[in-house]
């Protein structure tokens, strides 16, 4: 999706997929003319830097630490599935001794 303000600019405004023709009817010096582009707007792709391994003792919470690229949003999810760590404010506590796997997502934004 694209806007095109009184100057003939274009400016993305979402993603989607359309085509801009633009078209010359010509004139005594110069034939008529037309040329269609496919246009593809799609999200900016997101990098998620956090630590690779968390280590932590049993009633200790430590807060992630993750950066988005390109835009450092804190928009982030934290998901677990086991009973040996909760989340809680985006920060961790080990409840019981093991492994597990801590899950980050990103939500996206509107920009």
């Amino acid at each position: 999706m694209f806007k095109i303000d009184d100057k003939g600019n274009i400016k993305a405004i979402g993603q989607g997929m359309t085509a801009i023709t633009v078209r010359f009817n010509g004139n005594n010096k110069f034939d008529a003319s037309e040329k269609t582009i496919a246009v593809v707007v799609s999200r900016i792709p997101t990098k998620i830097e956090v630590a690779s391994e968390i280590r932590l003792v049993i009633g200790q919470y430590v807060r992630v630490n993750a950066v988005v690229t390109p835009n450092n949003s804190k928009n982030l999810i934290l998901e677990n599935n086991s009973d040996i760590i909760e989340i809680s404010a985006g920060m961790i506590g080990a409840l019981t001794s093991g492994n597990t796997t801590l899950t980050i997502k990103y939500l996206g934004d509107d920009k």
